[in-house]
């Protein structure tokens, strides 16, 4: 009785309120996975016919090669189709959006094709993942997209780094390329000056035609020949014209290390940015999420920080809109398992109002797994719901040799409107899929040791050592960029 008592709670659909109609929000939870392979998540959208696009970054664990692997899913969460994107090299994702022809444009960089060590790269495919041309941008150096938006006339506009067209080859600076809708560029401009590192997250076009930036400023300072180390940085947003030439600009210092990830526009001609505030010394030595909104001339309204209740670290990476004018916040904070003696990276979702006031929060854990990025993004769903996409890795409490990391699979969690979902199911996920990670985990042990064995291993040849985000100089959100070394 008891056993179809939790059956019928794990299957069962809620039926809620939302904007005064009742309707039967799904719940699901979808693991996407491949044996000798690893997945990480970088974008997930919901597409006007009710699907959900996961755009992911996917490798051969023995080879150390990754492609773009682009998934669509149906509205319970089963796979439709999917499509690979890459060539003999590591190739990356980074943002994905819906074309007005209902196609789609991914961003990224490949090293596979184009110029120079990496270039910006451009995909424009049709509703069913078809590519129809892709471009790249970049010279001799390395160059990478973070993120693509359609603009009015049918362009596009991209927001990434060089090192191509940087004051320094070794140390990348923000980079914005305006194209038309072949793909076709018409103007680029570059973001930062002389002893700066800048990320350039996103970019959105603005209703007088001009463009929002939120990046990451990173201050430089020069103790050695051929080496910079990171001091501090702060969250800057730039306001530019249709050109790409800067109106304002506004910075924003709270800790000493202060670093933006996401940011939405609001109505009101402002935005709402997502990130972390951290120090690296004195008494808060972890990282804080932190939501910052600003009105249209960039200054402040509002700001909120979150801390975890089991443990005050925590990260922000995505926020977007909600219909009834608030927000939506997904991120990951450490937690507590008593019955493993683990901390676990779990995601994260929290409810804004339009003050930002915290209305609901919600956790997700895999009992024995981190669910963590290298993103996590959440969307709101047209029923009301909730989309959260990110990646499983194997919990490193079993791991004595980091080389031996690597993302298990891509994870998407279709959440109600108050963000539950199957949440019995999804703790017990590892348990479920047992005879999977026990295979995978083989694999990789097995290749460590065969490299150990034939002395081929170490920290800079192994195929299992290469960071799952390929591009070796942005950094991951856990390691500060403290070092850039020519």
């Amino acid at each position: 009785m008891i056993t179809f008592l939790v059956l019928g709670a794990l299957i069962t659909p809620s039926v809620s309120k939302y904007e005064n109609h009742l309707y039967c929000e799904e719940k699901w939870i979808q693991f996407i996975h491949e044996y000798k392979k690893g997945k990480c998540t970088y974008d997930i959208l919901q597409s006007r016919d009710g699907c959900y696009i996961l755009l992911t970054y996917y490798g051969n664990l023995g080879a150390g090669q990754w492609d773009i692997h682009l998934i669509c899913l149906d509205r319970s969460g089963s796979v439709k189709w999917g499509k690979v994107y890459g060539s003999n090299r590591d190739d990356i994702p980074s943002h994905i959006e819906q074309t007005l022809d209902n196609g789609f444009i991914i961003v990224g960089g490949t090293k596979s094709y184009g110029a120079g060590d990496g270039d910006v790269w451009l995909i424009k495919t049709d509703e069913n993942g078809n590519e129809i041309w892709n471009k790249t941008y970049g010279g001799q150096y390395e160059d990478l997209g973070y993120y693509v938006e359609q603009t009015r006339d049918g362009g596009y506009i991209i927001s990434g780094h060089t090192m191509s067209y940087s004051w320094e080859h070794y140390v990348p600076i923000g980079w914005l390329i305006k194209t038309d809708e072949n793909g076709n560029e018409e103007w680029n401009k570059t973001i930062g000056g002389r002893a700066t590192y800048v990320q350039p997250w996103c970019v959105h076009q603005t209703d007088d035609g001009g463009y929002l930036i939120i990046a990451t400023l990173y201050h430089l300072v020069h103790p050695n020949p051929n080496e910079w180390v990171t001091t501090c940085s702060d969250i800057w947003l730039i306001k530019m014209d249709e050109n790409g030439n800067e109106v304002w600009n506004k910075t924003y210092n709270y800790s000493q290390f202060d670093i933006a990830f996401d940011v939405t526009l609001t109505k009101n001609g402002g935005c709402a940015m997502i990130g972390v505030k951290w120090n690296i010394t004195g008494l808060e030595c972890y990282p804080i999420m932190h939501v910052i909104k600003v009105d249209k001339n960039g200054n402040v309204e509002w700001r909120r920080t979150f801390k975890g209740s089991e443990s005050p670290e925590t990260f922000g990476s995505s926020i977007q809109p909600t219909a009834d004018g608030g927000y939506i916040v997904a991120g990951e904070n450490i937690g507590a398992d008593s019955i493993i003696q683990f901390s676990p990276e779990r995601f994260w979702l929290i409810k804004l109002d339009e003050n930002g006031n915290e209305e609901w929060n919600r956790s997700y854990q895999v009992i024995g797994c981190n669910l963590k990025g290298p993103r996590i993004i959440v969307k709101q769903t047209m029923e009301g719901g909730y989309i959260v996409a990110g990646t499983l890795w194997d919990g490193d409490h079993w791991i004595t040799n980091p080389a031996t990391i690597s993302p298990e699979g891509a994870i998407v969690v279709k959440t109600d409107g108050m963000g539950r979902t199957k949440d019995l199911q999804l703790k017990l996920y590892m348990f479920t899929h047992l005879y999977l990670f026990v295979k995978q985990r083989t694999y990789i042990y097995y290749l460590y040791y065969k490299e150990l064995f034939h002395g081929k291993h170490s920290c800079k040849n192994s195929a299992l050592s290469q960071s799952p985000t390929g591009y070796s100089l942005i950094p991951d959100k856990l390691v500060l960029p403290i070092h850039f070394c020519g």
